[in-house]
């Protein structure tokens, strides 16, 4: 049989619908609600997306089709939850989330606090660690 093919531990699919649920909430509402995205994201504390401005509608839209598009792929691996699949998926998360967390670093905006700075920070070092811990964990080789 093919060891691609196999079934991934119940942790991985639980680790992998968990993350999959901010990527679609977030992706829905800029889809849906791209001003109110922009002015409201993450929904709690200081708005992290409006602290730089201005506003562009079509941008917005489109990051929402961006965190949409890796939610869907996140829900479909924890829900079929083969290896092949979960590796895609942690291989996409991981590109999606390393340029947006260096970007964040390197572009700190001056008029956020370091509580709204860092909560972006942790959100974003976490999307990088779990695509790492699941490539690194779920072997993906033949004869495993």
């Amino acid at each position: 049989m093919n060891t691609l093919r196999t079934a991934i531990p119940t942790w991985a699919r639980i680790a992998l619908g968990i993350t999959a649920i901010p990527h679609l909430a977030t992706g829905f509402w800029a889809v849906l609600a791209p001003a109110n995205w922009y002015a409201n994201y993450p929904g709690f504390g200081e708005p992290l997306v409006a602290a730089e401005p201005p506003f562009n509608a079509h941008l917005a839209s489109d990051a929402g089709v961006g965190f949409l598009a890796v939610g869907v792929l996140l829900l479909l691996a924890a829900i079929i939850g083969d290896r092949l699949l979960t590796f895609v998926a942690a291989a996409t998360l991981f590109v999606f989330s390393a340029p947006h967390l260096v970007f964040h670093l390197m572009h700190r905006v001056p008029t956020m606090s370091t509580t709204g700075f860092l909560t972006g920070i942790v959100g974003l070092v976490v999307a990088i660690i779990l695509p790492v811990v699941l490539v690194l964990t779920i072997k993906v080789t033949e004869g495993d």
